[in-house]
């Protein structure tokens, strides 16, 4: 009994003291622009109109150039931007030059 209590004492120390913590990952919000649309490849290409990366991912079928899409992305546990991924991509709207050019050609017809 007393080996069972010393053993489960020394893997609890060495949990606490010699292993590294786990980093898990966490989410975040972005709002990004569609900047390609590769229907050969079906990939869509984001940029987050900051200094994050573009992201690319599969379903070009229902995105245009120009759309704007509100984006859950996952930081993978990791401080690099480079390795984020997007989680989940939603439609939002269209940019101004899309809907200027929409109204434009609402007026001439």
């Amino acid at each position: 009994m007393i080996e069972m209590i010393a053993a489960v004492f020394m893997l609890t120390a060495g949990l606490r003291n010699g292993m590294p913590k786990q980093t898990y990952p966490s989410t975040y919000p972005a709002t990004a622009i569609v900047m390609e649309v590769d229907t050969e490849k079906d990939e869509v290409t984001f940029t987050v109109p900051t200094s994050y990366p573009s992201y690319t991912k599969p379903g070009a079928e229902d995105w245009m150039t120009g759309d704007i899409a509100s984006m859950l992305i996952s930081d993978m546990g990791t401080p690099e931007i480079k390795d984020d991924r997007i989680l989940k991509a939603y439609y939002s709207g269209l940019t101004i030059s899309d809907v200027d050019g929409f109204l434009d050609d609402e007026r001439k017809g």
